[in-house]
């Protein structure tokens, strides 16, 4: 089999790869061991089967190379330049635990799953870890099961022994490498690292009503529950490392505390996922596709290299022959050439020459407002000799506002003051005078 590659270039292929069947294998994936799960602790798991004892030894081994690889002194806060160390012996020693751990008939599927298992702890360049390396060891387990290394009773097993001894291990590689969220959303995400602990761990407390989701926020109840659900083991994990009031460092999870119902909080995280996680390009484009999770991209999508191309540049199409006929109208066209501008009446044209592409947009006629045309004047004013602009009368004074209404000074006479209703006031002085 192909070795799977990476296909997510553009934010196209992202929306191609929703329509595509590696995203419905992934989602029911999801679902069935949701359904799997439901009402089981962790302690109710039935015994693991031989194909799951071997994959949790593949996980055994794994571990045993942190021991290998104590981490080096520091002064940066995050990522110990050790887990380089840690990849490089995963990858060098991946193929025979795989060997070791599946049936002989299984050893020619290693290509196709070889990126899936080393993607699955974090980035050996940035030094970080996140939900997608989470979805990858995800995509691993759902390709094991496509091509039936583990038998359809084994679906709770994936998750209560698998998944959760991957969740043990990739703990332990963040607190000893302190690596780095990989995409953290902060406060507004839900994890720094994890999603899926969340969502599987909801479906297993559904079903029961001695733990409500008003107990998320409560550090006691997390470490009483931790070793039954995953979902307070998570909890568990984030009083651990963070400090401070629960509403402010997880504000996601102190939200999803008011939510009434484990089984609304089970249906509501998965449409987060989706949303979150597989509809994320910063997520996605690191993910990789082959022969058991297919993306098809069209070839035009992608140069020779396999990088998206650039959206295409639109511009005019060229003129189809040198006249182009239209209908007439009547409005009156303006048809311009390099040269000179003619204008002439519908009924004289049939048709005009078009220019080259780039001059061939036709266009409405200006309007011209002829400039000895005068602006209508409102009832009620007139037109200021002064300004030019329309101003309104008053009636009290008999002339417009702003504007004397005795002529302006000569060189003989001196100008007599604008008339502002003065006379009125002597007239309400003298009759004052003759009250008292």
């Amino acid at each position: 089999m192909e070795m799977p590659v990476k296909k997510i270039k553009t934010k196209e292929h992202l929306t191609l790869f929703k329509r595509s069947p590696a995203f419905k294998t992934l989602v029911e994936f999801l679902k069935t061991i949701s359904q799997a799960v439901q009402g089981k602790t962790l302690q109710d798991a039935p015994p693991p089967s031989t194909a799951v004892s071997n994959m949790l030894g593949l996980l055994e081994k794994i571990d045993g190379l942190v021991d290998a690889t104590p981490p080096v002194a520091q002064t940066a806060r995050f990522a110990n330049p050790a887990v380089r160390v840690f990849h490089t012996k995963l990858a060098q020693n991946i193929e025979q635990y795989w060997r070791e751990a599946v049936d002989e008939q299984f050893h020619e599927l290693f290509p196709a799953i070889q990126p899936y298992i080393l993607d699955s702890f974090g980035n050996q360049t940035r030094m970080d870890y996140g939900s997608g390396h989470e979805l990858a060891f995800v995509a691993f387990l759902c390709c094991c099961s496509l091509k039936r290394i583990f038998a359809p009773e084994d679906t709770a097993s994936l998750c209560l022994h698998i998944f959760n001894r991957y969740l043990i291990l990739c703990r332990r590689l963040q607190h000893t490498y302190r690596l780095e969220p990989a995409g953290s959303q902060g406060v507004w995400g839900l994890d720094d690292h994890q999603f899926l602990c969340y969502y599987w761990g909801a479906s297993q407390l559904m079903g029961q009503g001695e733990i409500t989701p008003t107990q998320i926020s409560d550090e006691m109840s997390s470490k009483m529950n931790s070793d039954d659900y995953m979902f307070f083991a998570a909890v568990r994990n984030i009083f651990e490392v963070k400090t401070g009031p629960f509403f402010e460092h997880s504000r996601v999870l102190y939200d999803i505390s008011g939510v009434p119902e484990w089984s609304k909080v089970n249906s509501g995280l998965l449409k987060m996922y989706k949303k979150e996680v597989l509809d994320k390009f910063p997520v996605m484009q690191h993910f990789f596709f082959g022969d058991l999770l297919v993306l098809d991209i069209p070839d035009e999508g992608l140069d020779d290299a396999g990088n998206g191309r650039p959206p295409p540049i639109f511009v005019d199409p060229p003129a189809k022959s040198a006249e182009a006929t239209v209908t007439p109208t009547t409005t009156p066209t303006t048809t311009t050439t390099p040269a000179t501008t003619t204008t002439t009446t519908p009924e004289a044209i049939d048709s005009f020459p078009v220019q080259e592409a780039a001059t061939s947009v036709s266009r409405p006629p200006p309007v011209v407002v002829p400039v000895s045309a005068k602006p209508a004047v409102p009832k009620g004013m007139v037109i200021d000799a002064a300004t030019k602009l329309p101003v309104t009368v008053m009636p009290t004074q008999g002339g417009p506002v702003g504007v004397p209404s005795t002529p302006a000074a000569t060189d003989d006479t001196m100008a007599a003051p604008p008339s502002t209703g003065s006379v009125r006031v002597a007239e309400r002085g003298s009759l004052l005078k003759k009250r008292t």
